[in-house]
């Protein structure tokens, strides 16, 4: 599959790109990432009531319509008390796997989460307690990063420095800069933003016949940045 065609999880400030595409997390449910179930992650026919601030009150509620095949954010209605029905913005969620996307966070206070960033005018919030019936709960990139059972890229825009230890003080190994680079995680965080991986280089992308160097590390990186976005990215369908 062309690189065109994969969704790319990354975010760097440099990038000419929105950062309120991406939000701090997202809604998820509680079971493995790649479950066989290929809906959006936001169970059929169950109203969700939003709010206009934390403790604040029911503005409306968001419902996915049981059309059967794979869901979209097409698939979701935002319906305001006082307004007519919405289609969720697609900038509202993320693919997350094949098939499978899940409700963008763009700010959490305790127990609420803000969402629909880019659907509706103003502040929009679910409270995760009114979820947990559901089996959907909160969760932040770096968590994602180390469930999601896949191998990452950095970006090729800029380089990505891998250390020996969990923090810029630490000596440098190698920097990741362009699509000869595979990352897989051990699982390992510290520090909020770093996470413990090897590293094997290519002479060019491994998804477009690219063969290992030879040269491999294990080291650390940051893979949040400072505003909480993603600094790898994976394909969601394969190569």
């Amino acid at each position: 599959m062309s690189i065109l065609l994969s969704f790319l999880l990354v975010f760097h400030p440099n990038w000419d790109v929105d950062p309120d595409l991406w939000g701090i997390g997202l809604l998820n449910l509680r079971k493995t990432i790649d479950s066989p179930n290929t809906n959006f992650n936001l169970p059929p026919d169950i109203k969700i009531n939003f709010y206009d601030a934390p403790e604040g009150e029911v503005q409306g509620y968001l419902v996915r319509q049981a059309v059967g095949g794979h869901a979209s954010w097409k698939d979701i209605e935002v319906v305001p008390r006082f307004a007519e029905r919405l289609t969720l913005h697609q900038h509202d969620s993320r693919e997350v796997n094949y098939h499978i996307s899940s409700l963008l966070v763009f700010e959490r206070r305790k127990e609420w989460v803000k969402v629909l960033h880019h659907t509706l005018a103003g502040e929009q919030w679910i409270k995760l307690d009114e979820l947990a019936p559901h089996n959907i709960y909160y969760q932040d990139w770096i968590d994602f990063l180390v469930d999601m059972p896949t191998t990452y890229h950095p970006p090729s825009a800029f380089g990505l420095n891998l250390r020996s230890g969990a923090g810029v003080p630490f000596g440098l190994l190698c920097t990741m800069k362009g699509d000869g680079f595979q990352i897989e995680l051990s699982g390992k965080k510290a520090h909020g933003q770093w996470l413990e991986a090897k590293v094997t280089e290519y002479s060019e992308h491994p998804c477009v016949d690219g063969k290992p160097t030879g040269n491999v590390w294990t080291g650390w990186f940051k893979a949040i940045d400072d505003k909480g976005f993603p600094n790898v990215w994976f394909y969601t369908r394969g190569c």
